[in-house]
């Protein structure tokens, strides 16, 4: 297809797409969230807690049985698991 006269030489039309592009980029902002102090101490206090890895932590503190039943009704509300009968040829696992 030969070049019209209003077209740019491809060498320039490059050189223009690449000076856009570059101006384009320089006025953008960023978009990233700067911390606040109130952040930092909220991380800070967060990684200090000890998460228990035992059961045998866990009785003995109200406060993580209350998670741990927190977590088991969101399981429950969510529809997450269904209770069902077991198949009269299987022997249900016993439990404490």
């Amino acid at each position: 297809m030969p070049l019209l006269e209003t077209d740019p030489p491809p060498d320039t039309a490059l050189e223009t797409a690449f000076e856009s592009s570059t101006h384009e980029s320089a006025l953008r902002r960023s978009t990233r969230v700067s911390h606040s102090p109130a952040w930092y101490c909220f991380s800070t206090t967060l990684s200090t807690i000890n998460v228990p890895s035992c059961y045998s932590y866990v009785v003995h503190h109200k406060c993580w049985q209350k998670a741990m039943q927190d977590e088991l009704h969101a399981l429950q509300d969510n529809h997450t698991w269904d209770f069902v009968s077991c198949p009269p040829v299987v022997t249900a696992i016993e439990y404490k």
